[in-house]
């Protein structure tokens, strides 16, 4: 459905998340879960940019004629290795540890 209907896409990949974000995330994901640390978050709202910023491309008349509109998808990629780089070094100063729990 979502890679027919753009208003369907949309409540998918903007509406669902935006409520999500305030309603249930803070509940779930918070400091004290294993995914509450940057890295996961950081990875859910740019993955949600490369959704949208497709969506984009997709369905706005004349965007992909533009050609600063085509340096965004080798530039959401380029965001997601550096955020898994950031937490790699991150990670290999940790000593053994993942988010304050020590790794066996």
């Amino acid at each position: 459905m979502a890679r027919i209907n753009k208003w369907f896409s949309l409540a998918i990949f903007l509406a669902l998340p935006l409520v999500l974000s305030f309603v249930v995330w803070p509940q779930t994901a918070g400091a004290d879960s294993s995914v509450g640390t940057w890295f996961h978050w950081a990875k859910v709202y740019s993955a949600l940019a490369g959704a949208l910023g497709f969506l984009a491309l997709r369905f706005i008349p004349g965007l992909p004629d533009k050609k600063w509109a085509l340096v965004f998808p080798p530039f959401i990629l380029a965001l997601n290795i550096l955020e898994t780089v950031t937490r790699e070094f991150q990670y290999y100063s940790s000593n053994g540890l993942v988010d304050g729990q020590e790794n066996t």
